[in-house]
């Protein structure tokens, strides 16, 4: 496509299109392979548009080659326009917007196959990242930035000394999935071991630790779980339940405001209490039947109804006053 014009900015815009007429909630998707860089500010994209005059409300999101994505918008005909950059993205990249009743979104997706990459090079144990000479070059940039920001807050007062920007970037990145599916590449990234016993302590830690330092913590339950308990198999053969039956015991805590104190349970749990539980507190008791509920669903029987599964409610005091958080030190000393 070939366009000419002044600009699409200000109180006017100039430009060549091509448009059809929409109503109702849409959503359009556009790639732009490639851009030829008259300008830094040239740009190709997707416009919604409320009419065709030159100072008409719109909202679009543009790849530009000097610019990187960039969501521009004009709320009000003939009026000023504004912009916010989205990266530093350039073509190819695919570009998306989206109109919800009277919200219109904008979103740039480059490279929609890297996540794809991603998960499969940590099924590889990130083995082939791990030899390039560059990986850390990704991350440390935006982990130097975070150190900065976190620096100026702790001398202002506002921000605890004890973080540092690598445990906020991690949480960033996500506090519990995110660390476990891509701990092979975040381990090239960030050249250290993260399935280290340790750095997953650490982790765990952490985000407990975050938790209990935020507002909502006098309405939250940590349930934490060991899925095989790193090869230590227990003695006791699992009951027999029904063709899936139960697993070996592991550890389980739980931490809570609620939770009661210095309470061992003894009773039958599977990871199958955990749905029980939200069942009971959200559903009120009702069961997620994979006979009723419309959804495709591999389990033989609706399990939070086997008599031998205990009830996690028994862990809890909700008569009690909430505790305070224990918070203890990120990273302890040790002797």
């Amino acid at each position: 496509m070939k366009g000419s014009g002044a600009d699409i900015w200000g109180t006017a815009d100039e430009f060549h299109y091509v448009w059809t007429h929409m109503t109702g909630d849409f959503q359009v998707e556009a790639r732009v392979d490639s851009e030829d860089a008259v300008n830094a500010w040239t740009k190709a994209g997707i416009m919604i548009r409320e009419t065709e005059d030159p100072g008409a409300r719109h909202a679009s999101v543009f790849a530009t080659p000097g610019h990187g994505a960039a969501f521009q918008w004009r709320p009000a005909a003939n009026g000023a326009s504004s912009s916010t950059q989205q990266g530093t993205a350039t073509a190819p990249i695919w570009l998306r917007m989206t109109r919800e009743g009277g919200i219109i979104h904008g979103y740039y997706r480059k490279n929609p196959e890297f996540v794809t990459l991603l998960n499969s090079e940590n099924l590889h144990r990130g083995r082939h990242i791990a030899k390039s000479l560059r990986a850390r070059e990704y991350s440390s940039p935006a982990i130097g930035v975070i150190d900065d920001l976190l620096r100026c807050g702790a001398a202002k007062g506002l921000f605890r000394r004890d973080v540092s920007g690598r445990d906020l970037y991690m949480m960033i990145a996500a506090m519990g999935y995110f660390y476990q599916s891509n701990r092979f590449t975040l381990s090239a990234f960030l050249g250290e071991d993260l399935d280290a016993p340790a750095a997953v302590a650490r982790w765990q830690s952490f985000v407990v630790d975050a938790v209990m330092r935020s507002p909502d913590w006098s309405s939250t339950a940590i349930f934490l779980a060991w899925d095989d308990w790193g090869g230590f198999y227990d003695h006791v053969r699992p009951p027999k339940v029904d063709a899936n039956g139960y697993g070996l015991r592991v550890p389980g805590l739980v931490i809570s405001p609620y939770a009661k104190r210095g309470y061992v349970d003894h009773q039958v749990l599977s990871f199958d209490a955990y749905l029980k539980f939200i069942e009971d507190d959200f559903l009120h008791g009702r069961r997620l039947d994979p006979k009723t509920d419309g959804r495709p669903d591999p389990r033989p029987d609706v399990r939070e109804r086997a008599k031998i599964l205990g009830d996690l409610r028994k862990d809890f005091d909700f008569s009690q006053k909430p505790r305070r958080p224990v918070l203890l030190p990120l990273h302890p000393k040790f002797s």
